[in-house]
């Protein structure tokens, strides 16, 4: 995703635990920024899912990722 200089990994994080509790896990794989963009970086997460309770189909899957997007999006984030 590209977004703000101003948002931190830290906030980030939050924002998308706080989307669903089989949310287990998120990490920052990678960043960086290039002088044409201005005011933004570039960054990648892994977003790990899981339910203790069964396996998740692949609609609860889609539903829960299609929920983070909505969020990094109201954040600022353009989705790459």
């Amino acid at each position: 995703m590209l977004i703000s200089v101003a948002v931190t990994t830290d906030s980030l994080i939050r924002v998308i635990k706080a989307i669903d509790k089989r949310i287990e896990k998120i990490t920052l794989i990678d960043f960086f920024s290039k002088p044409e963009w201005k005011d933004q970086k570039a960054m990648t997460f892994q977003v790990e899912m899981g339910d203790k309770e069964k396996t998740l189909t692949a609609d609860e899957i889609e539903n829960i990722w299609t929920r983070v997007i909505v969020q990094l999006q109201q954040q600022g984030a353009v989705i790459r």
